[in-house]
Protein backbone atom coordinates (compact mmCIF):
# COMPACT_ATOMS: atom_id res chain seq x y z
CA UNK A 1 0.00 0.00 0.00
CA UNK A 2 1.53 3.82 -0.99
CA UNK A 3 -0.09 5.35 2.05
CA UNK A 4 -0.90 3.74 5.10
CA UNK A 5 -3.81 5.18 6.56
CA UNK A 6 -4.22 5.50 9.87
CA UNK A 7 -5.97 8.41 11.70
CA UNK A 8 -7.23 7.87 15.50
CA UNK A 9 -9.69 10.52 17.11
CA UNK A 10 -6.72 12.56 18.67
CA UNK A 11 -4.99 12.83 15.52
CA UNK A 12 -8.45 13.87 13.78
CA UNK A 13 -8.60 16.69 16.68
CA UNK A 14 -4.93 17.86 15.87
CA UNK A 15 -5.46 17.66 12.27
CA UNK A 16 -8.85 19.07 11.96
CA UNK A 17 -8.85 21.91 10.08
CA UNK A 18 -11.73 24.47 11.23
CA UNK A 19 -10.65 27.78 10.14
CA UNK A 20 -10.87 29.90 7.13
CA UNK A 21 -11.45 28.13 3.88
CA UNK A 22 -7.91 26.38 2.60
CA UNK A 23 -7.60 25.04 -0.91
CA UNK A 24 -5.44 22.64 -2.18
CA UNK A 25 -4.53 21.49 -5.93
CA UNK A 26 -3.58 17.53 -5.47
CA UNK A 27 -1.90 16.40 -8.47
CA UNK A 28 -1.57 13.05 -8.42
CA UNK A 29 -1.58 9.89 -11.23
CA UNK A 30 -2.45 6.99 -9.30
CA UNK A 31 -5.95 6.98 -8.97
CA UNK A 32 -6.46 5.22 -5.35
CA UNK A 33 -3.85 7.88 -3.82
CA UNK A 34 -5.58 10.59 -5.24
CA UNK A 35 -8.60 9.81 -3.87
CA UNK A 36 -7.22 8.73 -0.63
CA UNK A 37 -5.45 11.88 -0.14
CA UNK A 38 -8.38 13.73 -1.49
CA UNK A 39 -10.89 12.29 1.18
CA UNK A 40 -8.42 12.06 4.13
CA UNK A 41 -8.12 15.82 3.75
CA UNK A 42 -11.80 16.64 2.98
CA UNK A 43 -12.75 15.18 6.03
CA UNK A 44 -10.62 17.16 7.57
CA UNK A 45 -12.12 20.46 6.44
CA UNK A 46 -10.20 21.31 3.38
CA UNK A 47 -11.29 22.04 0.16
CA UNK A 48 -9.46 19.91 -2.16
CA UNK A 49 -9.32 19.80 -6.05
CA UNK A 50 -7.69 16.99 -7.60
CA UNK A 51 -5.85 15.99 -11.21
CA UNK A 52 -4.00 13.55 -12.54
CA UNK A 53 -1.36 15.43 -14.04
CA UNK A 54 0.62 18.18 -14.05
CA UNK A 55 -0.89 20.00 -17.54
CA UNK A 56 -4.11 20.32 -15.96
CA UNK A 57 -3.30 21.49 -12.64
CA UNK A 58 -1.18 24.03 -14.53
CA UNK A 59 -4.23 25.27 -16.11
CA UNK A 60 -5.89 25.09 -12.85
CA UNK A 61 -3.32 26.81 -11.16
CA UNK A 62 -4.48 30.61 -9.60
CA UNK A 63 -3.03 31.97 -6.55
CA UNK A 64 -6.04 31.50 -4.60
CA UNK A 65 -4.57 28.11 -3.92
CA UNK A 66 -2.92 27.63 -0.47
CA UNK A 67 -1.13 24.34 -1.01
CA UNK A 68 -0.25 22.45 -3.96
CA UNK A 69 0.38 18.51 -3.41
CA UNK A 70 1.81 16.80 -6.24
CA UNK A 71 3.13 13.88 -7.26
CA UNK A 72 6.97 14.29 -9.00
CA UNK A 73 6.54 11.28 -11.68
CA UNK A 74 3.60 11.73 -13.91
CA UNK A 75 2.37 11.40 -17.47
CA UNK A 76 2.38 14.96 -19.87
CA UNK A 77 4.05 17.10 -17.09
CA UNK A 78 5.94 15.71 -14.00
CA UNK A 79 5.75 17.43 -10.67
CA UNK A 80 9.17 18.90 -10.94
CA UNK A 81 8.25 21.14 -14.16
CA UNK A 82 4.93 21.52 -12.25
CA UNK A 83 6.89 23.41 -9.71
CA UNK A 84 9.01 25.36 -11.70
CA UNK A 85 6.29 26.38 -14.34
CA UNK A 86 4.11 27.53 -10.87
CA UNK A 87 6.77 29.50 -8.91
CA UNK A 88 7.25 31.84 -12.33
CA UNK A 89 3.72 32.67 -11.59
CA UNK A 90 3.98 32.64 -7.52
CA UNK A 91 7.24 32.68 -6.56
CA UNK A 92 5.59 31.78 -2.98
CA UNK A 93 3.68 29.25 -3.99
CA UNK A 94 3.66 26.18 -1.56
CA UNK A 95 3.83 22.55 -2.86
CA UNK A 96 4.86 19.37 -0.52
CA UNK A 97 5.66 16.44 -3.15
CA UNK A 98 5.02 12.73 -3.12
CA UNK A 99 7.66 10.06 -5.25
CA UNK A 100 7.47 6.66 -4.95
CA UNK A 101 10.92 6.78 -7.16
CA UNK A 102 14.75 7.80 -5.54
CA UNK A 103 16.37 8.99 -8.41
CA UNK A 104 14.98 11.29 -9.37
CA UNK A 105 15.45 14.92 -9.82
CA UNK A 106 14.11 17.28 -6.49
CA UNK A 107 12.78 20.02 -6.03
CA UNK A 108 14.73 22.97 -4.49
CA UNK A 109 13.37 23.97 -1.20
CA UNK A 110 10.21 21.73 -1.35
CA UNK A 111 9.50 18.93 0.83
CA UNK A 112 9.33 15.69 -0.32
CA UNK A 113 7.33 12.39 1.23
CA UNK A 114 8.69 8.78 -0.21
CA UNK A 115 5.88 6.38 -0.83
CA UNK A 116 4.87 4.67 1.35
CA UNK A 117 4.27 7.08 3.69
CA UNK A 118 1.80 7.37 6.81
CA UNK A 119 -1.34 9.88 7.04
CA UNK A 120 -0.04 11.14 9.91
CA UNK A 121 3.38 12.25 8.40
CA UNK A 122 1.23 13.49 4.98
CA UNK A 123 -0.22 15.84 7.83
CA UNK A 124 2.47 17.00 9.56
CA UNK A 125 3.67 18.12 5.93
CA UNK A 126 0.36 19.92 5.41
CA UNK A 127 -0.02 21.54 8.48
CA UNK A 128 3.59 22.82 8.53
CA UNK A 129 3.93 24.09 5.17
CA UNK A 130 0.63 25.76 5.19
CA UNK A 131 1.81 27.36 8.83
CA UNK A 132 5.23 27.98 7.49
CA UNK A 133 6.81 25.42 10.45
CA UNK A 134 8.57 23.91 7.61
CA UNK A 135 11.86 25.67 7.41
CA UNK A 136 14.36 25.27 4.17
CA UNK A 137 16.34 23.94 6.41
CA UNK A 138 13.93 20.67 7.29
CA UNK A 139 12.45 20.17 3.60
CA UNK A 140 14.52 16.99 3.21
CA UNK A 141 13.41 13.89 2.17
CA UNK A 142 11.42 11.58 4.78
CA UNK A 143 9.87 7.96 4.64
CA UNK A 144 7.76 5.88 7.06
CA UNK A 145 7.84 2.00 6.43
CA UNK A 146 4.50 0.14 6.29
Amino acid sequence: MVIKVTLNSDDFRKYKHNNKTVRILLVEDNEEVNLVIKRLLERLGYEVISTSNGRTALNLYNKSYDLVITDLIMPEMGGVELIRRLREQNPGVRCVAITGYTNQELPEGIPVLNKPFSTTLLLEYVTGVLNDQITLEKRNRESISQ
